[in-house]
């Protein structure tokens, strides 16, 4: 299956790309441009993630690229 087919992701999932990605919470929220308690939500499953996260995230894995967060 292809990056651009999953429009999903579990809160496992997510934690799991972070990981890949090498980003914290912290991290993830500046770069998708959310509150860090977002970002939280989305890794403790009590907030669904956006598809255009979700397609973010696994074109960046896909295609390992290593996101510059802004600080």
């Amino acid at each position: 299956m292809d990056w651009q087919d999953t429009r999903t992701m579990t809160a496992d999932e997510f934690r799991r790309a972070l990981a890949r990605l090498g980003l914290t919470y912290a991290d993830a929220a500046r770069y998708l441009g959310r509150y860090e308690r977002t970002a939280r939500r989305y890794g403790h499953g009590t907030t669904r993630v956006p598809t255009a996260d979700v397609l973010l995230l696994s074109a960046l894995i896909a295609l390992k690229i290593k996101p510059k967060v802004p600080r």
